[in-house]
């Protein structure tokens, strides 16, 4: 497979934070919520941070976009990046390679909406007009994978068929040309491909489970809140309650805070409450750069008072007003949800029961949660 297109497919389908990577990126992703990315790019073009951010905020309006078939409307978000990134001139080797980054995202989501634009069909035929072509190959794995990424994680079944339709088509071609090792090779190779979608599949699984089930109790679960009062079981009793499980180290977390915002203030008033549910992370507050830091090797154990005021330090930077809930020691609720990354959002009815869980950031998810949302207020 190409590098460009191994490049979009990972960024695609790596959305949400996985858990079991949750430090890599912590220092890249406290941006405030007072300014955009874009602005404090503009103020200091070697801001780390504001790169990430503004990176993410760019390639998953793309997915958005190439998802939802607006291809043009894809290209013109990438030409209008470009035209704001071009000029910026950062001088610190971080910031360089971050637009570095920016040029190598471009290329490959270009790729990217042109391959989306194609019926497969017509890539197929490419492929089998040429099997040296390594870029037709990929452009035809790249096809399933566009078509599989988007379900994997709300309609695993049906994920699972196209999979399988993929690995047929795969297979039949690896025997009409049997003698064709490069091809064989790289059909091989699929096999990580479809490997990589098998614990999301797992987990939506386990999802569609549980909906209709009742929520285990909030309280009970949680030994710790901060950013606002403890709330007991009656206090969340006869409410469409929006549970969001995120972290301070994550970007995608840190991706939905607007729509957490604009939800709060649209429905606090009609029955709505959101209940953030997080663990202790080893994370302090630091005054001097405003933002929450994880304790080093030659620093103390943060306790939980310290930890207890960084959330609450950090809600007040990104204008959150909802409560935090420090889930106990062996994270009951996201066993019981089955949380394997993070954002993960669970609504629930006036009744406590589970009626949506969407994983990861993004425009779509955004959409089903708040269509979830007012059924329920409405129900």
């Amino acid at each position: 497979m190409s590098r460009l297109l191994m490049l979009f497919a990972a960024v695609a389908f790596a959305t949400p934070c996985l858990l079991h990577a949750q430090e890599k990126a912590a220092d890249e992703k406290s941006e405030s919520a007072e300014s955009s990315p874009q602005e404090k790019l503009k103020a200091d073009p070697n801001d780390a941070a504001a790169w990430n951010a503004y990176l993410r905020e760019i390639f998953l309006g793309v997915d958005s976009l190439i998802v939802e078939e607006k291809f043009d409307e894809a290209d013109q978000r990438i030409k209008t990046a470009e035209e704001f990134v071009s000029p910026l001139e950062p001088t610190e080797q971080s910031a360089k390679t971050l637009k570095s980054r920016f040029a190598l995202y471009q290329r490959t989501y270009g790729t990217k909406i042109e391959v989306a634009r194609t019926p497969l069909d017509e890539l197929q035929q490419k492929l089998e007009a040429n099997l040296d072509d390594a870029t037709a190959f990929s452009s035809v794995l790249s096809k399933y994978t566009m078509q599989i990424s988007p379900i994997a994680r709300t309609e695993p079944e049906k994920a699972e068929a196209l999979i399988n339709d993929a690995k047929e088509y795969f297979a039949s071609l690896k025997e009409k040309n049997p003698d064709h090792k490069e091809l064989a090779s790289r059909i091989a190779g699929t096999d990580r491909t479809w490997a990589s979608y098998a614990r999301s599949i797992e987990t939506a699984k386990k999802h569609l489970a549980l909906i209709g089930q009742d929520s285990p109790s909030i309280a009970a679960a949680s030994q710790a809140w901060a950013n606002g009062d403890p709330l007991s079981d009656s206090d969340l009793q006869g409410k469409v309650v929006m549970l969001d499980f995120w972290a301070v180290w994550c970007g995608p977390c840190i991706a939905t805070f607007p729509h957490l915002r604009e939800w709060k203030a649209k429905y606090g008033n009609e029955g709505f409450e959101i209940v953030g549910i997080t663990s202790y992370y080893n994370y302090k507050w630091d005054e001097k750069a405003n933002k929450a830091v994880r304790a080093g090797k030659d620093d103390p154990k943060v306790t939980p008072e310290e930890e207890q005021t960084m959330l609450k330090h950090f809600a007040e930077l990104h204008s959150l007003t909802h409560p935090f809930a420090v889930q106990d020691e062996d994270r009951t609720l996201s066993k019981h949800f089955a949380v394997s990354g993070i954002p993960t959002a669970a609504v629930l009815d006036r009744k406590g029961k589970i009626r949506l869980i969407r994983v990861g950031s993004g425009d779509a998810n955004a959409r089903d949660i708040e269509q979830m949302i007012q059924q329920l207020l409405r129900e």
